[in-house]
């Protein structure tokens, strides 16, 4: 609107120019000039106010239109104070909760955002309320953009901070993950980890009926749970399996186990199952691995249940009867494996038996120290006061160049090669005063115990 009056100084110049060629046409444009700012100006002055009312009018009849769109959003919203008091909502805050929220507590609601409200490390916290799964997004807001007549909310100015938080509901997404999870397909295997001497305790005739009832009593457990199952071997099986299923099989806590351990028709030995399950990977490759793994693991317990792998986490289930040496050769394997497994994850080895050692010790050490240097680790045996008929076994080492120096050292050389990256294997002993040098069990948390029945593992 100030164009009009800037524009009138040409005619000012214009009127300037005209006096130096004609003074009477110069007065004639002077006159005019002047009439003409005279009506730019009370035009300007009259009209400006008219003007900024229709401006103020637009932009209150647009912010009420987006105040009204914001209350009538269909997206949850809310402003707290930073004790969690909710100061405003739109209309669909109260649809949630199912009753009034202003003036109330976040916190008798959703006590994830309170909590966050605190520490604000997380802008985003999945919650639930009632049957409802929601993503609250929580932002701080800027006090300065907030007026003290503000229309939309009320708050006083020594509230240090304000919270605008949004919530998504998220339930059907997390139902359709489900969903997805639910028919993801796991792999296990299923062994009759006695078999054979199940088998022998049985009359010859009744061996091939007790097999058959053992199938069949294999085939209608996973038939209940919708699985494939496929006999591998004479002993083995491998079965496919929907997720959705697994917690019904954990629940009854396998009782497929007890269903084979039940099956008598005068076999002196019940057959008993090994089961091995892995969960959770991602591909079909890996859950079978990780069965096979599972598979392994309970065999190395004493056979007669079940593992499910879930990544790093096992769970197991069953081993009722009492343990028995079963299968010696996959035994034999299992524990090797273990083993191995132990030594490869160490820097060294160090190997001990019990006090004033005898043969059968010596020579089960420098088997386990031959297996080491075979892994390309490190490894010592501790003997302290060797006997005459142990002295025996050790001297054709000492002038071996095949062999380490420090193939045998005492208890003060091993404590100090002792540390938490070394593996204890300790032979033909499990008592730990009777070690040749029980400080050394505390120098590590690694310790492999070798006794002539059994095997253990600690890390």
């Amino acid at each position: 609107m100030r164009w009009p009056l800037v524009l009138s100084l040409l005619l000012a110049a214009a009127a300037v120019v005209l006096m130096f060629i004609d003074y009477r046409a110069g007065a004639a444009v002077a006159i005019v000039f002047a009439v003409y700012a005279a009506l730019a100006d009370l035009l300007y002055y009259y009209r400006r106010p008219l003007v900024i009312d229709d401006l103020i009018s637009f932009a209150a009849s647009f912010a009420d239109a987006q105040l009204s769109a914001f209350r009538a959003s269909a997206v949850p919203y809310a402003i707290l104070d930073d004790e969690g008091r909710i100061l405003w909502a739109n209309d669909s805050l109260p649809k949630v909760f199912g009753e009034r929220v202003e003036e109330k507590n976040i916190g008798s609601f959703l006590p994830e955002v309170r909590q966050e409200l605190d520490v604000m490390t997380h802008p985003v916290v999945h919650v639930r309320y009632e049957d409802e799964y929601y993503a609250a997004e929580i932002r701080e807001l800027d006090l300065s953009a907030f007026e003290e007549d503000n229309a939309v909310i009320s708050f006083s100015r020594t509230e240090k901070r304000l919270f605008g938080i949004s919530l998504t509901n998220e339930t059907e997404v997390i139902e359709k993950r489900r969903e997805i999870q639910d028919q993801k397909l796991v792999c296990g295997i299923i062994l009759v980890d006695n078999y054979e001497e199940t088998m022998n305790s049985t009359e010859e005739v009744r061996q091939s009926l007790l097999a058959a009832l053992i199938d069949r009593k294999i085939t209608k457990y996973m038939q209940q749970y919708d699985a494939i199952v496929n006999k591998m071997e004479k002993d083995r099986y491998i079965f496919v399996m929907r997720q959705k299923y697994l917690q019904a099989v954990r629940s009854a806590k396998f009782a497929l186990l007890d269903e084979v351990r039940e099956i008598s028709i005068g076999n002196e030995l019940n057959a008993t199952l090994c089961i091995g399950m892995g969960v959770n990977a991602d591909s079909y490759a890996q859950s079978q691995e990780w069965a096979r793994h599972a598979l392994d693991l309970a065999l190395g317990r004493g056979g007669d249940q079940a593992v499910v792998k879930d990544h790093e986490k096992i769970t197991y289930y069953g081993g009722k009867t009492k343990q028995v040496e079963k299968s010696k050769r996959v035994r034999a394997r299992v524990k090797a494996h273990a083993l191995r497994q132990v030594i490869e994850g160490k820097n060294n080895v160090v190997i001990m038996g019990h006090q004033y050692g005898d043969t059968d010790c010596i020579g089960a050490a420098i088997g386990v120290y031959r297996a080491a240097r075979a892994l390309n680790k490190r490894a010592h045996i501790v003997v302290n006061d060797p006997s005459a008929s142990v002295k025996a076994i050790i001297e054709p080492f000492l002038d071996n160049h095949e062999y380490d120096s420090m193939m045998f050292i005492g208890s003060e050389t091993a404590k100090t090669l002792v540390n938490p990256e070394t593996a204890l294997v300790v032979v033909d002993v499990n008592t730990r005063e009777r070690t040749e040098c029980p400080a050394l069990l505390d120098q590590t948390k690694t310790v492999v115990v070798i006794v002539r029945f059994s095997t253990s593992t600690t890390s």
